[in-house]
């Protein structure tokens, strides 16, 4: 899985939350990644699931998981706050 922090820009558009004391984060983008049956069986360790190794290299980038048929990806940003202000 997938988490990204982020907030609005002053054009309102979302960017990644760089940590720090003074802004912190409006939103957390999830990305949850299945894998199947096929493909899971070769990816044993860890590492696999980085795409770090040989075993790894046949996941597609997170961006790119779209377009991989063995993989199904469900991404949605939750909001924290009162939004109506």
């Amino acid at each position: 899985m997938k988490r990204d922090l982020k907030i609005k820009d002053d054009e309102g558009q979302w960017i990644d939350w760089i940590p720090s004391d003074q802004v912190i984060p409006q939103a957390v983008e999830i990305k949850l990644v299945l894998v199947r049956r096929e493909m899971v069986s070769r990816l044993n360790h860890a590492s696999d699931w980085d795409g770090g190794t040989a075993a790894g290299s046949a996941l597609d980038p997170a961006t790119d998981a779209g377009r991989n048929k063995n993989l199904e990806v469900y991404q949605t940003t939750f909001r924290f706050g009162n939004h109506e202000m």
